[in-house]
């Protein structure tokens, strides 16, 4: 039979291992009575070290006396264990340690004193990685994991030769301690069958804000319970749930709060109520009692906190794998997004992808990408959802609080922080960065009430925000390229059916490049003027399609208009790119006539003299230039085509993954499609089960990897 010590290594071990700390029992001197188990690495080391563990957790022991509650110590600067007492008896007493536990940021003297005492490099990957963290708010949490482990280990340790609900608790540990939530009624089962006494047992969970749901329970006559709902404070369920603390009655029949239970057809004599906390920060509770006993004993009083802890553990343990797959899964997307941006070169796929990414993984109630034109004072906008017919508002406020896209709206911060906006709206805003140059801003709104994950979102779309960052800056290098082979192309192209007019393109391309280079004009402007130059035979509306958000299509239009001595504008405002391609082009197409661009000194005298000048003493310089940045192609593109090629899914769930595709939550999803909320959930949960997804994030990335395979 499996002694309590050797159950009890087997608790430290699973536990240890999915908090990422080391626990070991020591007697009230400070011995060491249970092994240490778990995964802490600096913990393991600093055992081996017999000073550190003397001068430690004997200390601890002579400064404290007693340790009568769990608590945190700070063994050095940053660095914590924390202690729980275990009695498992009157004359007995125990103490569970674990550790480490590390600040968010641990002072240099603990590296250093690590280093130099103990000859432990902190900076070492594997230790710090493995070193939990405590940071705001979460000091409760650690306690409690402590105090419910220190639990399990009383139990254990409890040991009557009278008793045999001791040996029973033992043995479920030993059993059950890595149940599934699924697997719960095989565990009450258990119970009922070597208990006498209780006739029932169940488990109520949280379904709405106040609202709780009775979710499994078992035992004869109780069958009706499964299902029912009760509020916060409702009766005997209830009001230990409002209180947080364990609870039961005696001979109950003839309180006014059982009869909660008559219309179920279920009159308990006695009951007892364990509440027990979520990963999530929610109660739940494990309930059980007796149709025939009117007094709860002492063993059946253990029975229900053996299982209360037990289950509680348990769904901690499955949250967290749960959380690691989850995370697991989160880098899975962050990879295949990161090979997506970088094999698809493309600004307008890249903004989407940004956007519809962010917006499924934080199923809020929009996303934009604010993205800076370095060619002019304009503002390009990608958004997916709704922001209450504000976002305008909202990204014109972006622009003011960032000084037109010059620097990150906080200053000094390039990392994701959270804005607060009216009525308790929130947005998580991600400065897309390059070296000291901001690109651009990622927008995500946040849902109402939603905090759970805040500081997950933040992580990920920080490293969201960096892939993006490095994307769209290897764009702007390759826009440039492509650019110019597409202006070539279609400069080329002219001489398959107008020879005479790609002539006269060349002449003025050469004619402005030869100008631009003796008055000293900077390239990337230059650029501009010799591309129009090299363009101006084809239509403005085609120009327009092909090269959107550019220069080109101004310059040609102003400079056509001004040739025409068409001043639509005052002369004073008239760019000097406009104005060079008039002079270029009208003494061109003018057969090299002076007296044709005369006109044309009304436009800017200074240019002018520049230019005739030049002309009449024939200057010729060749020069090649580096055609700079453009925005791709702005035409609308659906993945709805990638979604029906999809394996599996039915054309319902098709389309709904379309909608959840271009950002759409489950009630506007509901709304469209004419069905409820629940169906559009369940829908959603099959979509992901087909795909082998976990959330709207991870299908969005699967969808994208489809669309560009098919493009």
């Amino acid at each position: 039979m499996t002694s309590p010590f050797e159950l009890l290594e087997e608790i430290q071990e699973v536990y240890g291992t999915y908090y990422g700390l080391t626990f070991f029992l020591t007697d009230e001197k400070g011995n060491i009575l249970v092994l240490p188990e778990g995964s802490n690495e600096l913990c393991n080391l600093l055992l081996r070290q017999e000073d550190f563990f003397s001068l430690g957790i004997h200390n601890i022991l002579k400064q404290v006396n007693y340790i009568s509650e769990v608590f945190l110590h700070e063994m050095l600067p940053g660095l914590y264990v924390v202690a729980a007492p275990v009695k498992p008896s009157a004359n007995s007493m125990y103490y569970l340690w674990g550790g480490f536990l590390r600040d968010e940021i641990t002072p240099e003297v603990t590296e250093r004193t690590l280093k130099e005492k103990y000859n432990i490099d902190l900076s070492n990957e594997k230790i710090s990685m493995q070193l939990p963290k405590i940071i705001e708010n979460n000091q409760e949490e650690w306690l409690h994991r402590t105090s419910q482990v220190a639990e399990l280990a009383t139990i254990c340790l409890r040991r009557e030769n009278t008793d045999s609900v001791s040996e029973f608790s033992t043995e479920l540990f030993r059993n059950y301690k890595n149940t599934k939530p699924s697997e719960f009624s095989n565990l009450f089962s258990k119970i009922l069958n070597y208990s006498t006494e209780i006739d029932f047992l169940g488990i109520a969970e949280q379904s709405g804000e106040e609202l709780y749901e009775v979710s499994e329970v078992k035992g004869a006559g109780a069958e009706s319970l499964n299902g029912i709902s009760f509020t916060l404070g409702e009766g005997f369920l209830g009001r230990p749930l409002l209180t947080g603390e364990s609870t039961h009655w005696q001979d109950v029949e003839n309180d006014r709060r059982s009869r909660f239970f008559h219309p179920f057809s279920v009159k308990p004599k006695s009951l007892f109520c364990e509440p027990i906390n979520r990963h999530d920060g929610s109660l739940s509770l494990v309930f059980g009692g007796s149709f025939s006993q009117k007094q709860i004993s002492a063993d059946a009083v253990i029975l229900g906190k053996t299982l209360a802890v037990l289950i509680e553990n348990n769904l901690l343990v499955h949250a967290l794998r749960m959380e690691n797959m989850h995370q697991l899964t989160r880098l899975t997307s962050l990879v295949d997004i990161c090979k997506l941006m970088a094999s698809t070169p493309d600004l307008r796929r890249i903004l989407f992808i940004l956007v519809d990414i962010s917006i499924n993984l934080v199923d809020g109630p929009f996303s934009c990408v604010v993205l800076k034109d370095k060619k002019n004072s304009k503002v390009q906008l990608v958004s997916r959802g709704d922001f209450n017919g504000q976002l305008e508002t909202y990204v014109k406020d972006v622009v003011r609080r960032s000084h037109n896209l010059s620097a990150p709206p906080v200053p000094n911060l390039q990392e994701p922080y959270l804005h607060f906006l009216e009525k308790e709206e929130k947005v998580i805003e991600c400065p897309l960065m390059h070296g000291d140059e901001l690109l651009g801003i990622l927008c995500v709104g946040v849902p109402l009430q939603n905090d759970s994950h805040l500081q997950e979102h933040l992580a990920f779309l920080q490293t969201l925000s960096i892939i993006g960052s490095v994307s769209l800056q290897q764009v702007s290098q390759s826009d440039s390229g492509l650019e110019a082979e597409k202006v070539e192309a279609l400069h080329q192209a002219i001489a398959e059916f107008d020879p005479h007019a790609f002539e006269l393109a060349e002449e003025a391309a050469l004619l402005a490049a030869e100008f631009t280079t003796k008055i000293e004009m900077p390239a990337n402007i230059a650029k501009d003027i010799i591309q129009a130059c090299q363009l101006a035979y084809y239509s403005l509306n085609f120009l327009r399609g092909t090269f959107p958000g550019g220069n080109i299509v101004s310059i040609i239009e102003e400079g056509r208009s001004t040739g025409k001595g068409e001043y639509l504008i005052n002369a004073e405002d008239l760019k000097t790119t406009s104005q060079i391609f008039a002079l270029v082009d009208t003494y061109i197409q003018k057969n090299h006539s002076l007296e044709a661009v005369m006109h044309l000194k009304k436009a800017g005298e200074d240019m002018f003299n520049q230019f005739l000048s030049f002309v009449r003493s024939n200057h010729i310089i060749e020069k090649e230039f580096i055609l700079a940045d453009s925005f791709d192609d702005q035409e609308e593109y659906s993945l709805t085509e990638a979604v029906q090629k999809l394996k599996d899914l039915s054309p319902r769930e098709k389309e709904v993954l379309a909608l959840i595709s271009e950002g759409k939550n489950n009630r506007e999803i509901a709304s469209q499609l004419y069905i409820s909320d629940h169906t559009v959930k369940n829908h959603v949960t099959k979509i992901f089960q087909k795909m082998g997804v976990t959330d709207r994030a991870n299908a969005i990335s699967k969808v994208y990897r489809s669309f560009y395979n098919h493009s």
